[in-house]
């Protein structure tokens, strides 16, 4: 579906996409990916009612890094979680340890499962962390060292976990992160080298 740079836009994009899915007859499930600052907007609440109104094919996925832009979560929201609103709405609100890879997998897969069988929408509530600042600059004076998650990275958990339970060997780890580096590194590379493109381009694939 795109982006788009509207705070709590896509709950009416996932949604509108759950019906056409529906209409078409196609087993597909339409994902919103969204932060805890967009959990308090209007959009939040018509998404989740519309979607379970008409038990869609939706799944709505929080990432929530504890910050709206300079507000914490803890000072913005009446709710401990926001999972726990999804019973307002008559779906399954699950909340799981956002830097944990398998559960987060875990969780995913058994609500596609629900959306495939007919069974409706799910809120999945991903408690994670914002690492860096909400722009270039930014203070950060809202962060503390003490701030639940703050020190962990789930890149390394998922590694060691994957290694422990021989998913993986360490020379194929190596070889992933090697891999990864070295494809980030070629599309800077490639970018920093292409000219700039024509302003004829400007308009290219706009719809509006």
């Amino acid at each position: 579906l795109g982006a788009n740079g509207i705070v709590s836009g896509g709950f009416g994009l996932a949604t509108g996409a759950g019906i056409s899915l529906r209409n078409q007859g196609k087993n597909n499930v339409a994902v919103c990916f969204f932060g805890d600052g967009a959990a308090n907007e209007g959009n939040f609440h018509e998404g989740l009612n519309f979607a379970s109104s008409l038990n869609l094919p939706v799944i709505f996925v929080c990432e929530n890094n504890q910050f709206g832009e300079g507000t914490t979560h803890k000072y913005a929201s009446a709710s401990e979680t926001i999972a726990e609103r999804a019973s307002a709405y008559n779906m399954p609100g699950v909340y799981v340890d956002g830097m944990n890879v398998v559960e987060v997998y875990d969780a995913a897969k058994e609500a596609i499962e629900r959306a495939k069988n007919g069974e409706g929408p799910t809120l999945i509530e991903c408690d994670t962390y914002r690492k860096y600042g909400h722009f270039e600059g930014d203070e950060q004076k809202v962060k503390s060292k003490e701030d639940r998650n703050a020190d962990r990275n789930p890149t390394e958990e998922f590694r060691k976990y994957a290694i422990e339970n021989d998913l993986l060997t360490e020379d194929e780890a190596n070889e992933i992160e090697t891999a990864a580096k070295k494809a980030v590194e070629d599309a800077v590379e490639f970018g920093e080298n292409s000219e700039l493109p024509d302003l004829d381009s400007l308009y290219k694939d706009v719809f509006a």
